[in-house]
Order: structure tokens, then sequence, then C-alpha cells
């Protein structure tokens, strides 16, 4: 896989992954809060594994960071269920797994 496909399928499992870790600071239903985070954890983990695969540059993660920045906003966006706050902790959270996975 080359690594224009391999940003994008990050960016993909990140954005899915932050969508349910920032859902489930923020939904009220506990139960499916839980079912969230459980998820946000699956998908990190497959991201950490497809980081490991490629050795990104400065570019690469730049790129990397944008694209995530736009893709998860408007993911965020065509989500009514979960309260305005997404959009304040959008960008720490992707601080957060960005550092996590060595990409910043």
């Amino acid at each position: 896989m080359n690594k224009r496909k391999g940003i994008n399928e990050i960016v993909s499992l990140l954005c899915v992954s932050l969508r349910h870790e920032i859902g489930s600071k923020l939904i009220v239903n506990k139960e499916q809060a839980l079912k969230y985070a459980k998820d946000a954890n699956i998908l990190f983990n497959n991201a950490t594994k497809t980081v490991k695969k490629y050795n990104f540059n400065s570019k690469d993660k730049k790129e990397l960071k944008e694209k995530l920045e736009n893709k998860l906003f408007n993911e965020l966006k065509s989500k009514d269920f979960i309260n305005d706050q997404k959009y304040y902790l959008m960008e720490d959270e992707i601080v957060k797994v960005l550092k996590r996975l060595k990409l910043i």
C-alpha cells in the first residue's frame, strides 16, 4: 500500500475512533457511552497497527492532521445526537491521539 492510501486509511480509522471517543464523553446514556468508548479503543488500536507500517515525514504528518481535522469536523456536524460541545473537544482529542501515535 502506498503512503497516500495509508494516510487515508489512518485518517478514516482515527476519524471514527475520535467521533466515538467524543461521543462517549458527551452522550448521556451510560451504556451507549461505554460501547462508544470500547469501539473507539478498538479503532485506535487498528490505526496504531497501520501507522507502524509507514515512516511518515513532517509533510505527511501535517497532511494527515489536516485531513483528520476536516473529516472529523464534517462527521461530527452530521451527528445531531451529540451536543455542540463536540466541537470544543475536537482539537484537544486530535492532538492527544496524534501524540499517542507519535505523529506530532
